[in-house]
């Protein structure tokens, strides 16, 4: 069938919902490291800012395979690319599980990088493959409900599970459901049966001279430190700096990613009524706010800002996958999200919670969430820079 004779609307929900369990197992292999890191900590004897490097590792070789995913969809369709990084995700966590020294940890977390950073392009190219344009926002925002799912389990999983089990069995559990999970999609996945372009002049060229890439890129970065970042520093902030308990840390931060699947739910259709630039406005203002009460309040109020911080950020992510797919070619696509994603993840997701872990070490936990939130308030200025093709999905 051409494309002159496919249905003008089409919305594959079974083929999206497995790869949004794809992203799920993605985020819940990198983000199980966060609250794993107290107990790291103590088992190897490494400080804040040795243990905190495991992001950093993770985040730069996430961001290496990232850009080069291109090629390597180029010649074996996303299909494929999607299926050697379950494989290999599975795969490094077996190898952390059974490492015997924190250098062996960060080998493996180095290996679980680089097969993590294969996901994003070719998942994201599938997930539009699978859904006309006026259904993308309902699309992305299932997909992306993935994270969340992921990041609800980790504390959750490692709260519960590591003292019955060890944190070691716990990786081997999380591996064995990935290599599950790749078997579920050879069996029944589809979207990704197309290949990918690589970043050539032609292409670069094109997505580098639009000022919305760099402008999305920066907003990007930001919001990755909020989510990201600060979820991968929060659990030691709470139990080391403000003395909290592992298990009510734990199960605060994991529970405050329940009530964010609405939110990204929502994002979809919000963005229909109220725009992308008008929708992107307003959760960067809410979450710059909360970061600063993050650095600001104790006790209780504290927790409860923990507990709602989560909602607004997870916003973001689907407005900004359906701003990135409004800006690009279908052809260009996996590499713009190549380009962006590594940027922001070396950046939000890796050197952002390294920084925090070394001003923790020097009693300066409260300053970098108080930084981090006037940064995202400030980069509201740009909007009115911020021009899209499209101001609806």
């Amino acid at each position: 069938m051409n494309s002159s004779q496919k249905p003008d609307s089409h919305f594959h929900i079974g083929p999206i919902l497995i790869l949004m369990l794809m992203v799920l197992y993605n985020f819940l292999s990198r983000g199980v490291f966060s609250p794993l890191l107290p107990i790291l900590e103590e088992e190897f004897g490494v400080s804040h800012g040795r243990s905190s490097s495991l992001f950093l590792i993770m985040s730069l070789s996430m961001s290496s395979s990232m850009v080069f995913s291109g090629f390597i969809s180029s010649r074996l369709q996303h299909r494929g690319v999607i299926l050697l990084y379950e494989f290999l995700l599975g795969f490094s966590l077996m190898l952390c599980a059974f490492s015997s020294s924190f250098l062996l940890i960060q080998l493996s977390v180095g290996i679980l990088g680089l097969s993590a950073g294969l996901y994003a392009p070719s998942g994201l190219a599938s997930v539009t493959n699978l859904a006309s344009r006026q259904h993308w926002g309902k699309a992305i925002s299932l997909h992306e409900t993935g994270p969340n799912f992921g990041l609800i389990l980790a504390p959750l999983l490692v709260g519960f599970a590591a003292p019955l089990l060890g944190w070691r069995w716990v990786l081997v559990v999380i591996g064995l459901a990935n290599w599950l999970n790749g078997l579920l999609y050879l069996i029944w996945g589809s979207g990704g049966a197309f290949h990918g372009e690589p970043p050539n002049f032609k292409n670069l060229k094109l997505i580098l001279n639009n000022r919305a890439f760099w402008i999305m890129a920066l907003f990007l970065v930001l919001s990755a430190s909020s989510a990201i970042g600060v979820y991968s520093i929060l659990p030691t902030y709470l139990i080391s700096e403000k003395g909290m308990g592992p298990k009510l840390v734990n199960s605060v931060v994991g529970f405050s990613r329940v009530s964010a699947i609405a939110f990204v739910l929502g994002a979809g259709f919000l963005t229909d009524k109220f725009g992308l630039k008008t929708l992107l406005g307003v959760i960067l203002s809410l979450t710059g706010g909360f970061a600063v009460l993050l650095g600001l309040l104790e006790g209780t109020p504290l927790l409860i800002a923990v507990f709602f911080q989560p909602m607004i950020v997870a916003a973001f992510f689907p407005v900004f996958n359906t701003s990135i797919s409004n800006i690009t070619t279908a052809k260009t696509r996996n590499v713009a999200f190549s380009l962006i994603i590594p940027f922001a993840s070396a950046l939000g997701a890796g050197a952002t919670p390294t920084i925090m872990g070394f001003l923790g070490e020097h009693g300066h936990f409260a300053t970098a969430f108080i930084g981090l939130g006037g940064l995202c308030i400030a980069a509201i200025l740009l909007l009115p820079w911020l021009h899209l093709k499209r101001e609806q999905v």
